[in-house]
């Protein structure tokens, strides 16, 4: 098979996969080993034309007998999908939904150095101390009692981090 781009570039190879919705080809492109090859994908868009090519029947047969694809883990993909899924619900909870822009702003520079999560607007740090909207010093307060040194690092890591976001 012989595809011409609309680029002018000419490709041959054989027919490894086509997907009528996209009208979309995928070429396998082979070498002299049969074990050796490369995939071309090829959206309808930039084929200018195809052609079918009388290559010899040896290689031709060579590289569509040489094997099939790979054996696919399901239990490993599932895996890795769990993971994947995992990892971007812990994304979305370091989004503060109803929060200003300098609030996430601030929970991003001090989620970087300390433990912190969303409640509602409000920013809560080492579950220990609660930063409320405007996310000032003044706004800041302990959410367990008699814990003053917690209290005070954090007022002085959000006065640090709004001085250096500019906020």
């Amino acid at each position: 098979m012989t595809v011409i781009t609309k680029l002018g570039v000419d490709t041959s190879g054989i027919i490894f996969a086509f997907d009528p919705t996209s009208q979309s080809l995928v070429l396998e492109i082979g070498e002299e080993d049969p074990k050796q090859y490369s995939l071309f994908y090829l959206p309808n868009i930039e084929i200018k034309s195809i052609s079918s090519g009388n290559s010899s029947s040896s290689s031709s047969s060579s590289r569509i007998t040489r094997g099939t694809l790979p054996h696919i883990d399901l239990e490993q993909k599932e895996k890795k999908e769990a993971r994947a899924i995992e990892e971007r619900k812990a994304e979305a909870l370091k989004i503060g939904v109803g929060a200003s822009i300098q609030g996430q702003k601030l929970f991003d520079a001090m989620s970087k150095t300390v433990p912190c999560k969303w409640n509602g607007a409000s920013i809560i740090v080492m579950d220990s101390v609660q930063i409320d909207p405007p996310y000032s010093y003044q706004s800041t307060k302990p959410i367990q009692p008699n814990n003053q040194p917690t209290l005070d690092r954090v007022r002085k890591m959000v006065e640090g981090e709004r001085s250096r976001l500019k906020i």
